[in-house]
Order: structure tokens, then C-alpha cells, then sequence
């Protein structure tokens, strides 16, 4: 790979046409689209970490916040699950 994840990420997000940006990745970072595509569908959690700036130790404040962070993060992911999956049937049913 050429092109880091997160640029990845970013230029298919941003793309107006995503299915000529995952034929473009792949051509620019010599891979397949396949790739790309598990590049840009899988969770950032199993993904690489960014690395942290050199030197960089957060203090204890800073550490508790981000621990908090996230312990809220975990929290959250089940409920937008939830709410997906609920409008989901929504839609469902209100097509019948």
C-alpha cells in the first residue's frame, strides 16, 4: 500500500462517485479493489492505530479523559446498532 488507511478512508468518503474511487485506489496503491473495499468497510477498531505524535505522553488527566472516551465509545456502539437495525425494520414494514 502506497496510501495510508485513514487517506483510504477519507478519499472514499469524500468521493462522488465511489465505485470509480475504489478502481482508482486500488490502481494507485497496487492492489485489488477487494482490498480497498475491506479497507473502507471495516471497522476502525480492527484497523491500525494512527500513531501518536513522538514524544507525546499524556498526562494522568488527559489519560482518564481518554479512557472515559472510550469506555463511551464501547457504550454507544451497541445503541447506534440498535437504532439501525430498528429503522431498518421500520422501513420494512412501512413498505408493506
Amino acid at each position: 500500500m502506497i496510501m495510508d488507511i485513514g487517506e483510504i478512508r477519507r478519499q472514499y468518503k469524500y468521493a462522488k462517485d465511489r465505485k470509480k474511487c475504489v478502481d482508482i485506489l486500488a490502481d494507485l496503491n497496487c492492489c485489488s479493489t477487494g482490498e480497498i473495499l475491506e479497507i473502507v468497510h471495516t471497522e476502525r477498531e480492527n484497523q491500525e492505530e494512527r500513531p501518536k505524535p513522538a514524544g507525546w505522553h499524556p498526562t494522568p488527566a488527559q489519560k482518564a479523559f481518554m479512557d472515559r472516551l472510550d469506555e463511551l465509545d464501547a457504550m454507544i456502539k451497541p445503541l447506534e446498532d440498535e437504532y439501525r437495525r430498528t429503522a431498518a425494520e421500520l422501513m420494512r414494514i412501512s413498505e408493506e
